[in-house]
């Protein structure tokens, strides 16, 4: 069992009243502080002390939901540090973003939100590249998506999110060794042809399908509750994911395909080190890689943390190794990139007046270089992960595959992906 206490229930209710104490005191704080104030100092030891009791192994089995969860706590500590120190708000700023700016409370849950919300959608903080509406609204002539078809086309791809997620279980169990056959920890480089083929196919449907239906199957899942209940309109809720289309370097992957829900609290305090304290110019080639590091510095430890969650040791974590390999990666890119540009300017230049995507060729190109950086390097990030995690890893709570089989669900899942794709014209 996962917790402190022996009870489910007294878990549950430990994570609520401490999720809820982890939200509620830095944004009356923020509220109601000067920026400077000591108390604001004295709040973020309470914040990495709250979020500490619950970052521990779930022992053999994994919950992906549950880890997002607890990231969660994690992640307002770095907010917190963000807009309480480094780049401090107080109340001036969030009457800005407060549905009544001159109630205390209004203010205070205006906060709360900015600091849960990663991404800043609508806000004076929003991130860069968040993806934007499916242009199955704007060709209905919507410039916002409308309620009642925003909450339709959720949750009909919700629940088809959540039919493959469960398919993709069920065979994952059906087919994982017992636990006591696991193998060691072990990371192997020198295996056969065929062998890489398998992993590296593995890795990139982990990538590409597995992760991305998690995160975005929750993701749409709180859309639905906080659109439906009236709290947020659908504007506030893009996509979490861009297009696959777009992730041809892995600038692209990591800037644009992939989430932003870390893109502010990596890049605040790698901006606060690179302008205020080392003070290096921008822009610069120094100041850009001095950046890059510090983000991905950041988001490999942030991400030994998730290991951790996920039953693999710190010391058999490969998250450093993993994210710290794409800066080097990421200098190649911008080398190479920069001397086609060298070596062909005019097309270079004429490329850049149209601002247009690079020809089929070269996205080609890169997207081989993409997939083929992730399916070598995830050696690091996932083989640890998949050996310390048992065949008991729950994607979902309840099952339909085992309530009706496997072969119905299968086809129910292909016949509705096509149903998807004609009545709501998903994009990839």
């Amino acid at each position: 069992m996962y917790g402190l206490h022996q009870s489910t229930w007294a878990n549950i209710l430990d994570f609520i009243l401490f999720y809820l104490m982890q939200n509620t005191l830095p944004a009356v704080i923020l509220v109601t502080t000067p920026k400077g104030s000591p108390l604001r100092y004295l709040t973020i030891p309470y914040l990495v002390w709250a979020a500490s009791r619950f970052i521990r192994p779930f022992a053999p089995a994994g919950c992906p939901t549950w880890c997002q969860t607890i990231c969660v706590l994690v992640l307002v500590v770095i907010q917190s540090i963000n807009f309480l120190l480094i780049h401090p708000l107080d109340r001036n700023d969030i009457v800005q973003i407060a549905k009544n700016p001159q109630s205390l409370v209004s203010s205070v849950l205006a906060a709360a939100k900015t600091l849960v919300q990663t991404r800043g959608v609508n806000t004076p903080w929003q991130a860069k590249n968040i993806p934007p509406h499916a242009l199955y609204y704007s060709r209905r002539g919507m410039q916002s998506p409308e309620r009642s078809l925003f909450l339709l086309r959720q949750s009909a791809i919700f629940f088809w999110q959540y039919l493959v997620l469960d398919i993709i279980q069920t065979i994952t169990v059906q087919n994982s060794p017992p636990s006591h056959h696991t193998r060691p920890l072990k990371l192997e480089w020198n295996v056969s042809l065929h062998q890489w083929v398998e992993r590296g196919t593995t890795h990139l449907a982990i990538w590409f399908i597995v992760n991305r239906l998690i995160g975005d199957s929750v993701y749409r899942l709180l859309s639905i509750v906080f659109v439906g209940l009236g709290e947020d309109s659908p504007s506030d809720w893009p996509p979490a994911f861009g297009r696959i289309s777009e992730a041809y370097t892995l600038r692209n992957f990591w800037g644009k395909f992939w989430h932003q829900f870390m893109r502010r609290p990596f890049t605040s305090p790698s901006t606060f080190i690179t302008r205020d304290i080392l003070r290096l110019k921008r822009p610069s080639l120094v100041e850009r890689y001095v950046n890059l590091f510090l983000v991905f510095l950041c988001s490999s430890l942030y991400h030994v943390i998730v290991d951790l969650l996920q039953s693999v040791p710190i010391q058999n974590s490969g998250s450093i190794p993993f994210f710290m390999a794409f800066i080097p990666a990421i200098m190649i890119e911008d080398s190479v990139q920069w001397l086609w540009k060298q070596l062909s300017p005019s097309r270079a230049q004429d490329s850049n007046s149209r601002k247009s995507e690079p020809p089929a060729w070269q996205r080609t190109l890169g997207f081989c270089w993409v997939m083929g950086w992730l399916a070598v390097s995830s050696t690091w990030y996932f083989t640890p992960m998949i050996q310390s995690t048992s065949q008991d890893v729950y994607m979902v709570p309840f099952s339909f595959c085992q309530l009706f089989g496997m072969v119905p669900m299968a086809t129910s899942c292909v016949c509705s992906g096509v149903l998807l794709i004609y009545v709501f014209e998903v994009e990839l």
